[in-house]
């Protein structure tokens, strides 16, 4: 994925890029306003000693260069006293500084046989690493005309044992030098490993979440390798027992701080080979490993360690340089450019160790890569910031595609809604229809016949009516029912019926057994059932000759079953003369797909029908 940088993350690229620069050239400043540059001096070497009284002048002295210092490849604990002198023609009004580039062993520092100021050095169980200048004041009361003599006693078990040119001025001409190498050496340091780990720890969370995204993991590992490295360089005082077990973490992290930045260049660059980044890192384990094993003599041979890994570190370069030069982006601009300038800070290093700068300078290595490292964190994280912003936009579209068809489908919602209240109405009046037909229609009809053909009487009349009445109530009492509530239909059934009982002499008991209220029934359904029930009701009148009706209504494990029993006189279930009535409560019971069944003896007639769930 090519980068779209949003300006104000191109803005902090450059500037990052353009700092490193700056680091990369601030050793050719030159050393203006200052007082004397102490080049000339001599030393005394000789074995670690706790004596702190200077030496006398029988002493062997010898000279000594403040840049090439005293060779120790023995890396023995051994004892300097380096000694060299400035001149004062005038008098002073104010004290005067000492700037110490380089005194990274520590020391005591004397003038005119004044103990002056002590850093803690080397010593039987300390090793000493101060990665940073130093500024001693010269009280005026110690100063005197002429010839000065300034005096350090150092002990050391570095290989070269030195400390820069000493410079010596005034305040406003030494301080701003100092502080300027101190922020560079110092306080850069600092903040890179701020900044390395934090960014480390961000690009390992985004890794957390996006597995797929190795480059976040070899970036954000390379990060906390390279802080953790440059946080050792803040340690100036370590006990020698953990001396060679720290120097093993030093370089292990060197190592795969080294070997993870070149994965992940070859991963920008498009080439992801599984064997080499196992053989890579199994490679970058080597060198601390053998540390551990062979004690202090890996760091006479850790340049070849070094050089191991150039093949790759050569290849990664090539292939980020091609791949910028074939697809230009600015994450593989911005590496290759800082790149560049790692090469031209170790080439800087290499320079100064060889003796062909002046040792006064600063090593700049640690500091570019840093530097480079954070300016490439800043584009994955402008990487990370553009895919979060195209998720937004992508969320954003799809929240409003989805309203769009939340809308939609509302719309379609209320359109099929209108539809079924539409058929339900429609079923409703062919149902009602339906009923009017089969039920009151076909009576009236029948009736009509009997009249116009003169064989009914007054009386008979009059029941025909009752009966298309009573049918009639029927239809409507269902077209009133509430969810289905047949129990409120069967009580405005009896409130009808049985004023025509007590008439004719009958007593009826309802009784509701269950939670038969919690039985929901269809219009249709509740229908039959109530035409059931009118039709039994009616025949118990007409024909049981009884005194007594039992009406039961009950919940069934399958459905409900009611049942109706007369103290009648009964009939004969098998005769012909039972005319329809029976046939046609057998076809209601069936239409609501119910069993109707029929026992009658001479005690009485009991009519029951059970109904199933669907």
């Amino acid at each position: 994925m090519h980068v779209q940088m949003t300006p104000g993350m191109k803005a902090q690229l450059l500037g990052l890029l353009v700092v490193g620069l700056l680091v990369l050239s601030s050793h050719l400043h030159a050393i203006e306003g200052v007082k004397q540059a102490l080049s000339q001096a001599e030393v005394l070497v000789g074995p670690y000693s706790e004596e702190i009284r200077p030496p006398d002048d029988s002493r062997a002295w010898q000279p000594f260069n403040f840049d090439t210092g005293v060779d120790n490849r023995e890396q023995e604990l051994i004892t300097l006293w380096v000694r060299t002198e400035f001149s004062l023609n005038t008098p002073l009004n104010e004290p005067l500084q000492l700037y110490l580039p380089r005194l990274y062993h520590g020391g005591r520092i004397y003038l005119n046989g004044t103990l002056l100021a002590w850093i803690r050095g080397d010593d039987p169980t300390t090793q000493a690493r101060w990665l940073r200048p130093h500024l001693i004041s010269l009280p005026l009361d110690t100063l005197q005309q002429g010839d000065n003599q300034l005096l350090i006693k150092m002990d050391t078990r570095w290989p070269n044992a030195t400390l820069g040119v000493p410079l010596v001025g005034s305040e406003d001409l030494i301080q701003p030098r100092y502080f300027q190498r101190y922020f560079v050496e110092h306080g850069l340091i600092v903040i890179s490993v701020t900044v390395l780990l934090l960014g480390g720890l961000f690009l390992l969370a985004i890794w957390v979440r996006r597995r797929k995204e190795v480059g976040y993991a070899l970036f954000g590992l390379a990060m906390l390798a390279w802080g953790l490295r440059s946080a050792y360089n803040l340690l100036p005082l370590i006990p020698l027992d953990y001396w060679l077990l720290s120097r093993a973490v030093f370089y292990g992290l060197t190592g795969f701080g080294n070997i993870l930045l070149c994965l992940f260049i070859l991963r920008t660059a498009q080439f992801h080979r599984r064997w080499l980044e196992r053989s890579a890192l199994a490679y970058a384990t080597a060198g601390p490993l053998t540390m551990l094993l062979i004690g202090e003599r890996f760091v006479q041979w850790d340049a070849w360690w070094y050089l191991g890994a150039m093949p790759l570190n050569v290849f990664a370069v090539l292939l980020i340089f091609r791949a910028t030069w074939q697809q230009p982006s600015w994450d593989r601009i911005a590496l290759a450019t800082g790149i560049v300038l790692s090469v031209a800070a170790f080439v800087h290093d290499s320079a100064l160790q060889a003796g062909w700068l002046t040792y006064s300078d600063i090593y700049l290595s640690y500091i570019a890569v840093s530097l480079i490292l954070a300016s490439m964190g800043l584009v994955l994280v402008a990487r990370f910031t553009d895919a979060l912003q195209w998720e937004e936009t992508n969320r954003y579209e799809l929240a409003q595609r989805v309203k769009e068809r939340e809308r939609e489908l509302a719309a379609n919602y209320e359109s099929l809604r209108e539809l079924e209240a539409e058929q339900v109405r429609t079923s409703e009046r062919q149902r009602i229809m339906r009923d009017m037909h089969d039920g009151l229609g076909s009576q009236l009809l029948s009736s009509l016949v009997l009249v116009e053909a003169s064989d009914l009487n007054h009386q008979q009349v009059a029941q025909v009516l009752r009966e298309c009445l009573d049918d009639m109530r029927l239809v409507i009492d269902t077209l009133s029912l509430e969810d289905g509530d047949l129990v409120t239909a069967l009580g405005t059934l009896r409130f009808r019926m049985e004023p025509r009982l007590k008439r004719a002499g009958i007593t009826i008991s309802w009784k509701l057994q269950g939670a038969v209220e919690e039985i929901e029934l269809g219009p249709e359904e509740a229908l039959a059932i109530l035409r059931i029930v009118q039709e039994a009701l009616s025949n118990v009148l007409k024909h049981a000759q009884a005194t007594r009706i039992e009406f039961t209504l009950q919940q069934a494990a399958q459905g409900l079953q009611l049942s109706i029993r007369d103290n009648g006189c009964g009939f004969d279930l098998d005769s012909k003369a039972n005319g329809r009535g029976l046939t046609n409560l057998h076809k209601r019971a069936t239409s609501i797909g119910g069993e109707l069944q029929i026992f009658s003896d001479s005690s009485g007639t009991e009519v029951q029908l059970t109904t199933f769930n669907a």
